[in-house]
């Protein structure tokens, strides 16, 4: 992950390239994700939480490390996470990138954001900044910054596959790298939990090794799976649908 030491080496992200060409040869790539939801247990088993108690908390903070060793309140974690994004996210895709048009990015941002869960494309996001903005945006623009955004661990797209017709479909869904960044662009609210929740979930499959897809049934019926999983080692495909109780689905 983008904010992360690794064995007390900080290196600034406008200084990677020159230093991984300095290293070719003599390094190797590897991403460090935010805490799981058991390593978040972990670092708070001290306190003799319930099991519901903790995943309430780890829906509502998320995993970043900073907020399991310190108790902050609901305000705090805001503030922060408001700064991290800041300063880490749009401060690094605007210098990495050269970016000039920043408005732009924040509020493709603000979209992807609000939208975890859904099923969208760049076009969407065109048509809604037009109708609420009364901004035309190029497509192929939007598709640049999703692409940043991607490049800095932000965000992570995953591709909709299609069961009768076996191809990968157009429109796509974004998982951000831990889903407590959403809360960078507007308070906890109820209604986003299904999108938490898949996010969670989605987090977890990378961890374990999956590729994963959305799925739809097929063309004449939109109802999803949220996700399909692959292991090409063993062969092995799960089907996964995440709800909050499983009979109020």
């Amino acid at each position: 992950m983008f904010w992360m030491n690794l064995i007390d080496i900080l290196i600034d992200k406008k200084y990677y390239w020159e230093f991984a060409t300095l290293l070719s040869g003599r390094y190797i790539s590897f991403e460090i994700s935010t805490l799981s939801f058991n390593e978040f247990i972990n670092f708070r088993k001290e306190n003799n939480f319930t099991d519901k108690d903790l995943l309430n908390k780890y829906i509502q903070i998320g995993g970043f490390p900073l907020f399991s060793t310190i108790e902050y309140d609901d305000e705090q974690v805001e503030i922060l996470l408001n700064d991290l994004h800041r300063s880490v996210v749009i401060t690094d895709v605007v210098s990495q990138y050269k970016i000039t048009n920043v408005s732009l990015l924040e509020r493709i941002i603000l979209f992807v954001y609000n939208n975890i869960g859904n099923i969208f494309s760049a076009r969407k996001i065109a048509d809604f900044l037009l109708s609420n903005n009364k901004e035309k945006t190029n497509v192929s623009k939007i598709n640049e910054y999703l692409t940043y955004l991607e490049n800095v661990f932000a965000i992570r797209k995953v591709k909709r596959y299609n069961i009768d017709g076996k191809k990968l479909e157009t429109n796509c869904k974004y998982y951000l790298s831990d889903h407590s960044l959403q809360y960078a662009v507007g308070k906890f609210q109820k209604t986003k939990l299904p999108g938490i929740l898949e996010n969670i979930v989605f987090n977890e499959l990378i961890r374990r090794g999956y590729k994963v897809f959305v799925e739809k049934l097929n063309e004449r019926d939109n109802r999803e799976i949220d996700f399909i999983t692959e292991k090409s080692a063993s062969n092995e495909r799960i089907y996964i649908r995440v709800c909050k109780e499983f009979n109020s689905q």
